[in-house]
């Protein structure tokens, strides 16, 4: 029962976190972006990530489109995070050596930008399940999110 009652604070805490954290950058993104000249958002979401399971989100993006993010999550270990396109997203889930276009492992919270250099479907994945130096994986907390510039090359 106590334990029970320590998660669900836990939980809370990191909701209300991401709650802070979401409001505090739409405003910083509406004040130096006036009259909606910003850029586009794909993806806004807080989710679970279950332990010793992986989650992913998969976004279609054209050619020469640079797309902006950040995430946080809520203990820091055991997620790993990977941006993945076509060819290494199948590799991943084979469990066969994969190329990443971007990679970061234990991240308590990540800002990355890349730009889709060829039309398709990315893979945004967060693993929860390949433990490294025998660490123990715990449920995850993530807030998420994703903006597509505006302007494309």
């Amino acid at each position: 029962m106590r334990l029970a009652l320590k998660k669900l604070v836990f939980l809370a805490v990191v909701l209300a976190s991401s709650a802070i954290v979401s409001i505090y950058l739409t405003q910083q993104s509406e004040s130096a972006f006036p009259n909606g000249s910003g850029p586009d958002i794909i993806v806004e979401d807080t989710f679970e990530v279950e332990r010793n399971d992986l989650f992913f989100l998969d976004v279609e993006l054209e050619s020469n489109t640079t797309v902006t993010g950040y995430f946080e999550e809520s203990s820091g270990m055991c997620v790993g995070f990977y941006i993945l396109d076509q060819a290494n997203f199948p590799r991943m889930m084979a469990d066969l050596n994969f190329s990443a276009i971007i990679s970061a492992k234990h991240a308590v919270e990540y800002n990355f930008t890349f730009i889709a250099d060829q039309p398709g479907t990315y893979y945004f994945v967060f693993d929860n399940q390949r433990l490294i130096d025998g660490d123990v994986c715990l449920d995850k907390v993530i807030m998420l999110k994703l903006y597509r510039d505006r302007e494309r090359a």
